[in-house]
């Protein structure tokens, strides 16, 4: 079976916005701000396409890398906490192509990061998608450290050489 719609992953939910049954999205692409928002979106579920009724008068993009939106199956905050989790699918025809300079979380592994002006450098190894503090998984002199990915700690990010400037405090990567 071809969906009409052609859809492509946009991202995830993460979790639930208000207590109407909005939804969280963490973006791996970006749409198309020319476009408007689609009638019907799809959840991954089972290893399947489902498709939702967007309510698109709703929803909006939170910044960049985040939508908040309603699809009209979940009108509270209980029901719209079984949708964690599930990718979320939109037409492909309102998704950007990732350009070179477009962020991408999933891209992150193999980053080296300096901290501060030290020589010293790690590898990014995961993006740790926890809600409202995601967090880099770095691989530093032997061991793994968890650093929150704030724009507070990050000071300079260059996707062309794939490198990241981090300013942190003092002792936090001595924690274990």
């Amino acid at each position: 079976m071809k969906f009409k719609e052609n859809p492509k992953r946009l991202g995830r939910i993460t979790k639930v916005h208000g207590v109407h049954g909005g939804l969280v999205v963490q973006c791996d692409q970006k749409l198309n701000p020319e476009t408007e928002w689609p009638e019907w979106v799809f959840l991954e579920i089972d290893s399947g396409l489902v498709p939702f009724a967007l309510k698109g008068d709703d929803c909006f993009e939170k910044d960049a890398h985040t939508l908040v939106i309603y699809l009209a199956d979940y009108t509270n905050k209980e029901a719209a906490g079984e949708a964690i989790g599930h990718g979320v699918f939109f037409p492909a025809d309102q998704i950007l192509v990732n350009h070179e300079n477009d962020w991408n979380p999933n891209d992150l592994p193999g980053y080296l990061v300096r901290f501060g002006d030290s020589d010293e450098v790690g590898e990014v190894i995961e993006w740790v998608d926890i809600p409202d503090n995601p967090l880099l998984k770095i691989s530093y002199q032997g061991k793994e450290v968890l650093i929150p990915a704030q724009d507070e700690f990050i000071h300079e990010w260059d996707t062309s050489s794939r490198k990241i400037i981090m300013e942190i405090p003092d002792g936090l990567l001595d924690l274990e």
